[in-house]
């Protein structure tokens, strides 16, 4: 993002400008993604937000299925290092 759009952006609507940037981060806007330097090619360091429409049922399926996906990898790590495996 060139400086001056990115001046520009910050002096529009508040809402504009937030769903502009998670559009740049996300690809959405240029086609190119962006994520921090030495890490994973499409990890932006910004988590995907639910959003309240789809109900507090969702949002909590969503945040079990995160929590059973990181015990699996903590699970996977544990295995790991009992087999003496790095990593």
């Amino acid at each position: 993002m060139r400086q001056q759009d990115f001046r520009s952006l910050m002096g529009s609507n508040p809402d504009e400008a937030r769903r502009a940037l998670e559009s740049l981060l996300d690809g959405h806007a240029s086609g190119v993604r962006v994520s921090w330097e030495g890490g994973e090619p499409v990890d932006t360091g910004f988590p995907k937000l639910m959003h309240h429409a789809f109900g507090f049922t969702f949002s909590q399926r969503m945040e079990q299925l995160i929590d059973e996906e990181i015990q699996k990898l903590v699970d996977e790590k544990k295995a790991r290092a009992a087999e003496g495996s790095p990593g």
